[in-house]
């Protein structure tokens, strides 16, 4: 598969996750992760999805990768967000405060 072709699907992949076909969304991603092992955008994607299907605790560990993986201090920030909503998800609420007083000191605009 060459890197349209990756693009494509990440597109289609994005496409369903905002149309409400989230399943499908998350088979396509899947589906990528080999290919991609060091994209930074893949994990933070499965971590959406995986928090929108309640399933929190993959959530948890997409959005570890994504901040392993992060670039900026956007990504960063993206991540520490989607870590966040899992934690709560989990009913995990001391570490949860934790990382949302991380995203605070992250700050706002870059």
């Amino acid at each position: 598969m060459d890197d349209m072709q990756r693009q494509a699907l990440i597109l289609v992949s994005h496409i369903y996750l905002t149309c409400g076909k989230v399943e499908k969304g998350i088979a396509i991603l899947e589906g990528l992760r080999e290919q991609l092992a060091a994209d930074p955008y893949l994990p933070r994607a499965l971590s959406f999805a995986y928090v929108r299907t309640r399933r929190y605790e993959d959530a948890l560990r997409e959005a570890d990768i994504a901040l392993a993986r992060a670039a900026d201090r956007r990504e960063r920030r993206c991540s520490l967000l989607l870590k966040a909503q899992a934690l709560w998800g989990l009913g995990r609420d001391a570490e949860r405060r934790q990382v949302v007083a991380e995203l605070l000191a992250e700050g706002g605009h870059e």
